[in-house]
């Protein structure tokens, strides 16, 4: 089947009956696909934070008129504005206009997670966390489901942009923290509002400067908060401060007074105060648990996964 026509089955998924016309982008490396009439580059910069060393190889290539693009005809519904640009990413079609973004799910396990988002959203908007969430709309049709919502892209990693990114996760967090109960069940932790996969990926800004998280298919409203705060802090430094997510795991589950340092100099001194007030080693073994799934709903035969499981198995007897 070729590219075209196979994300011509999802799109007509979404829009039944709707009036679609063939649209051609050209393909760029994983999972790309841009409009002909502006500058690739520009354009991948609103939806990469950086460009990879692929990226960047076949944006040289194209400047030179080397790289060899295919173009694609992708049919895209007449009353909508014109596509941007496309992504195949984690059995997802992903789908930009120039004010709106819309995420298709292409197989039975990323409908379901949809699906499950759309009830974790729902389950937030009658909270204090209503305002914290991107403004994203879940459109069901019954036995399929989309998203859309306005264009955003992931905030820069600046020291103004992580005190902004600080201020905010620490408002998110500091109110499930402290709203959460003491449970026995839970070696005492508190039970409450848990995203279940809270990191600085999974918060976007808009165009007018506002913030707003994303993702809910994993969220709780009787999980465990604490886990939120510890998988933002591990993923921020194990992706960008050490650029080895294992050891960034190493060090929480083994020397948590190390990782918090070095978090804490990277910026974030609110969400580092709630560390230090809410962190209990107790969590170790809920956040193992919660990696785990993590590694079993993704590729667990990966090397980077295996790598990840490979710290976990050292903790794991340990905290049980």
């Amino acid at each position: 089947m070729s590219p075209s026509s196979d994300l011509f089955l999802e799109i007509q998924r979404a829009f039944p009956g709707e009036t679609l016309k063939p649209q051609s982008l050209r393909a760029f490396p994983l999972g790309f696909f841009l409009s002909q009439d502006e500058s690739p580059r520009q354009l991948l910069l609103i939806y990469q934070r950086q460009l990879s060393r692929r990226l960047r190889l076949a944006l040289a290539l194209d400047r030179l008129h080397l790289y060899p693009s295919q173009q694609v005809k992708i049919n895209w519904p007449t009353k909508l504005e014109p596509l941007k640009a496309v992504r195949l990413l984690n059995d997802n079609l992903i789908c930009w206009t120039n004010q709106s973004a819309y995420k298709f799910p292409r197989s039975p396990t990323s409908l379901f997670r949809m699906k499950k988002a759309s009830q974790g959203r729902l389950a937030l908007l009658n909270t204090p966390l209503a305002s914290f969430i991107y403004p994203n709309q879940h459109c069901d049709l019954g036995e399929y489901i989309y998203r859309v919502g306005p264009v955003g892209r992931l905030l820069p990693l600046d020291r103004s942009s992580r005190s902004i990114l600080d201020d905010f996760i620490s408002s998110v967090l500091s109110w499930t923290l402290s709203e959460a109960k003491p449970n026995p069940n839970f070696d005492g932790l508190g039970v409450g509002m848990e995203h279940g996969d809270l990191h600085v990926n999974n918060v976007l800004i808009q165009n007018n400067g506002r913030l707003g998280i994303i993702d809910f298919d994993h969220t709780r409203m009787d999980g465990l908060p604490i886990i939120d705060l510890i998988s933002f802090v591990v993923h921020f430094v194990g992706f960008y401060t050490y650029k080895d997510y294992p050891r960034a795991l190493n060090e929480s589950l083994s020397q948590s007074s190390q990782i918090l340092a070095t978090f804490k100099n990277e910026g974030f001194l609110k969400t580092s105060q709630l560390w230090e007030k809410y962190y209990r080693p107790e969590a170790n073994r809920f956040f193992i648990i919660n990696r785990e799934n993590w590694i079993n709903e993704n590729s667990p035969e990966a090397k980077f996964f295996t790598q990840v499981n490979g710290v976990l198995s050292r903790y794991r007897e340990q905290t049980h």
